[in-house]
C-alpha cells in the first residue's frame, strides 16, 4: 500500500448518491476449524469474515469525509458525490463457511 494510504476498497460502485462497497476476502477454513475447534472457528470468523467488514465500514466511513481522497490503482483521484444518502456495504468469501449464519452477530438499525 502506498504511504497514507488509510483502506482499501475491493470493488466500489457509484450511482447517483448511492455506493457500494465490496469488499473480497479468500480466507478459508482451517482443518481444525472444520473438525469443530470453537476457538479456532472464532479466529477463522474474525480472519475472514469480521476483517472484510471492519473494514468496509472504515471505506464507508471514509468516503463520508471530505478531508480524504479517493484515488484508484493507477493513482488517479475519483470524484464521488458530495453526500451519499446510502452506502450498502457486500463482503464476499471465496470458501464455504456454512456456520456463518450462526456466528454473524443480529444487524440492529
Amino acid at each position: 500500500p502506498n504511504k497514507g494510504v488509510r483502506s482499501e476498497i475491493d470493488v466500489l460502485i457509484i450511482f447517483g448518491d448511492r455506493a457500494i462497497i465490496l469488499q473480497a476476502k479468500s480466507k478459508t477454513l482451517t482443518i481444525a476449524a472444520r473438525k469443530g475447534n470453537d476457538q479456532v472457528i472464532q479466529k477463522d470468523f474474525s480472519a475472514s469474515i469480521q476483517d472484510a467488514y471492519d473494514q468496509s465500514l472504515l471505506c464507508a466511513k471514509l468516503l463520508s469525509d471530505e478531508k480524504y481522497v479517493l484515488v484508484d490503482s493507477n493513482s488517479n483521484n475519483i470524484t464521488t458525490p458530495k453526500k451519499l444518502t446510502e452506502i450498502y456495504i457486500f463482503c464476499v468469501i471465496s470458501n464455504h463457511y456454512p456456520a456463518l449464519s450462526f456466528q454473524s452477530p443480529p444487524v440492529s438499525g
